[in-house]
């Protein structure tokens, strides 16, 4: 039953209280304005919902195709977003894994166009001489090497670091000793520090792997920490 409560000069605008004679009574309140009508029931939030998903379900059974390809969509695109995300989180919003991250600086040389290239040998030794702004500065270069003498020939990806590197990341080894500055110079002895995971994975966690002689690149080097 509709009860007009109040009615404006405009014959196309009513509004209407609608009583339905329930047990526990419903209200609606409508505006009837020009083709449209809105109605606003007194329904709870959660059934509004349920009301929603159940009318939405429908519609999408009734078109298969259009389900099939909004939900690759939405798959893609959450896809899509998990993976930049997990990328921004390991690269900018997640600290780096050591004491003082916000501490650790990186530099580079610039070339003429501004673009980065290595520091050269000569530059980087007066950076440690004359610094007096950073407790420790030490260089490192990715390299490529290959492993082997042990089970089946494997490419690593390591890097040549000076001495001072660790003592700047703040981290010391599990195992054995990192690098001593004499070992910087041209001619010293061959060692090197293995990773972890490497340890783990190749070496089965030997505990006896320090002073053990590892062929990298054809060339036996002692191992001399984890």
């Amino acid at each position: 039953m509709l009860q007009p409560i109040e009615a404006r000069d405009n014959p196309l605008r009513l509004i209407y209280v609608g009583y339905n004679i329930t047990n526990p009574p419903l209200y609606e309140v409508g505006i009837h304005q020009g083709l449209k009508l809105q109605h606003a029931r007194g329904d709870s939030t959660m059934d509004t919902i349920l009301q929603d998903l159940r009318h939405s379900v429908r519609a999408l059974r009734r078109n298969p195709g259009f389900t099939t390809v909004a939900v690759l969509t939405l798959a893609l695109g959450i896809g899509a977003n998990t993976a930049i995300f997990s990328v921004v989180n390991a690269v900018l919003l997640r600290p780096l894994p050591y004491p003082e991250p916000a501490r650790l600086v990186m530099a580079w040389e610039s070339e003429n166009d501004g673009g980065p290239t290595l520091v050269s040998p000569a530059n980087f030794v007066d950076w440690t001489e004359h610094s007096d702004t950073c407790t420790h500065i030490a260089a490192l270069r990715g390299w490529d090497a290959n492993l082997s003498g042990v089970d089946e020939p494997e490419r690593l990806r390591g890097a040549m670091v000076t001495a001072e590197l660790f003592a700047a990341l703040g981290v010391a080894p599990l195992a054995g000793r990192t690098f001593l500055p004499e070992e910087d110079q041209p001619g010293s002895s061959r060692v090197v520090v293995l990773g972890y995971e490497l340890w783990v994975r190749r070496f089965g966690s030997d505990p006896q792997i320090v002073g053990r002689a590892v062929a990298i690149n054809g060339i036996n080097r002692t191992v001399i920490g984890v």
